[in-house]
């Protein structure tokens, strides 16, 4: 169904929250609409529309978050697309730091475009995953989750390719950070699933409808 011109400006129109981000020294903040926040994102729909100091306010903090990467997240949000510049932060590809952003954020459709720009790069374009980012990703994300999952398969997919390009002790000292990636990478190097589906690591995403967000206003 069609939007009427009306459900279109409440996605971009009304009150706006604050959102200050800030990493280290570093701050930004940028005033977005609530509905528009409301509409794509589960955490800033409970902190907009729930009875917390931040709805009340109209001014939200989030803590370790790259201004960078949030600005990537609000062209996403604008323009319904990545931008082209697919940068490196802190030598970690950009759109591994996206992911673990739209997860904070409980954005699906925002993890979803950075796993598929992933998935070109490393699985299509059969791009290595680096140890450091390894080590990250596992520092940012939660066991079973569809990006350690992704990275999982790449690596034992590929793995005479990623552990020639790394002394052994590289890795061992990754097994020994983190048991589970060991654990795991083992047992995936005895399967014999050699075919890596984008669906396997997409999720459904679960959004306000512009009609409710109509009726709520």
């Amino acid at each position: 169904m069609a939007r009427t011109k009306h459900q279109e400006t409440l996605i971009i129109q009304g009150p706006g929250m604050e959102v200050v981000v800030s990493h280290g020294v570093h701050t930004k903040n940028w005033v977005i609409p609530k509905a528009l926040l409301s509409h794509h994102s589960g955490f800033f729909r409970v902190a907009c529309d729930g009875p917390f100091e931040e709805g009340i306010e109209n001014k939200i903090t989030l803590h370790d978050c790259r201004p960078e990467v949030f600005e990537a997240f609000l062209h996403w949000l604008y323009f319904a697309t990545l931008s082209h510049l697919k940068p490196e932060w802190d030598y970690i590809y950009g759109s591994f730091r996206l992911w673990i952003l739209g997860d904070r954020l409980l954005v699906a459709d925002f993890k979803n475009a950075a796993m598929r720009d992933l998935y070109d790069v490393h699985v299509v374009r059969e791009q290595s995953v680096e140890p450091h980012e390894i080590e990250f990703i596992w520092k940012h994300t939660a066991r079973g989750s569809a990006l350690r999952r992704l990275v999982l398969d790449i690596v034992s997919l590929n793995w005479e390719k990623h552990c020639g390009m790394y002394a052994q002790s590289v890795w061992l000292g990754l097994f020994r950070q983190f048991p589970d990636f060991g654990d795991s990478l083992l047992l995936r190097l005895g399967t014999k699933d050699t075919e890596l589906k984008i669906e396997k690591y997409l999720e459904e995403a679960k959004k306000v409808t512009l009609d409710e967000l109509d009726t709520e206003r």
